[in-house]
């Protein structure tokens, strides 16, 4: 296993596989050449908009302040860098004059630092949803294993000559000294992933994990680190409710199950051979679509 020193100069001469860690999120997603979860995501329903999602401009000034995910994420596994990446605006009557004054400070005050302004009711929401996070017996013990490490960037070449990557929101090695309670009996696994997730209804985790295809993700994840780091990986999804239910945020760490995994495989294991094929002998289509099975009556059907 090869660490790479901080430099953005330093991924694109990358051949053996590699981690890095402290590199700038926005470096990591500028290297569009390597192949992740994300893309393979968006091939699956649409080729050309890998392509797209590349080369199409974005107009960031069109975009919300604040993705109030994203700020989670921040605030709950890098309290430092949300203090370095975000400012709270302060509570303000805006009705007044004084208000109106204070806050076009503060605006100013934030685009010249470069700063996410958020409002001091996203914050206390924020802040809640952390202490609901960690007082779950099993995410507190998974945020305070000893070597946990935040957004480590793994890249790696796989098995058909293609550059990948991935950055998990917290990975550890375990070890004898710090293996959690909840893999006291499977000695096998020597690698620990954690994602978070943020999930506005949380009887809809299966739906969610599905549709949005986390399972891709997990199986993606899973064997990159297996060409970096030695031993078998456990993937642990930590699910945070955003909607508030009897004064509380639910929580709850999800790990798939054999099926979820075997079919997360196959379906992965497919999907890299296509765009494998893809990027050999690229070609435009056009994505083909029926009507919702709602709107379909199935006695009509043989009339067309």
């Amino acid at each position: 296993m090869k660490q790479l020193e901080k430099r953005q100069e330093k991924i694109t001469d990358l051949i053996q596989p590699a981690y890095i860690d402290g590199l700038d999120n926005d470096v990591y997603h500028s290297k569009t050449e390597y192949l992740s979860s994300s893309i393979l995501k968006m091939f699956s329903f649409d080729t050309g908009s890998v392509e797209w999602s590349r080369n199409a401009y974005q107009d960031k000034s069109k975009m919300e302040a604040i993705n109030f995910g994203e700020a989670f994420h921040v605030f709950f596994l890098q309290p430092d860098l949300f203090d370095k990446k975000y400012k709270v605006m302060p509570l303000l009557n805006l009705r007044t004059n004084a208000g109106k004054e204070e806050k076009l400070l503060f605006d100013e005050d934030c685009k010249k630092n470069n700063l996410i302004p958020i409002s001091s009711e996203d914050m206390q929401k924020l802040e809640s949803m952390k202490q609901s996070a960690i007082s779950h017996p099993t995410v507190n013990e998974i945020m305070n294993i000893s070597g946990l490490v935040f957004e480590r960037s793994y890249f790696w070449k796989d098995e058909n000559e293609l550059l990948c990557k991935c950055r998990p929101d917290a990975f550890v090695s375990i070890t004898n000294e710090n293996r959690p309670n909840f893999l006291r009996n499977r000695k096998n696994i020597k690698n620990l992933i954690v994602d978070l997730k943020t999930i506005a209804r949380i009887d809809r985790m299966q739906s969610q994990i599905a549709e949005l295809k986390y399972h891709w993700q997990d199986s993606f994840y899973s064997r990159g680190i297996q060409f970096i780091e030695s031993g078998e990986t456990a993937f642990i999804f930590i699910f945070v409710s955003t909607s508030f239910s009897l004064g509380r945020y639910s929580v709850y760490p999800v790990e798939l199950d054999h099926v979820a995994k075997l079919v997360a495989s196959n379906e992965v294991e497919a999907i890299i051979n296509e765009y494998k094929e893809y990027i050999q002998s690229p070609s435009n289509e056009v994505i083909s679509m029926s009507l919702p099975n709602w709107a379909i009556d199935n006695d009509e059907i043989g009339v067309y």
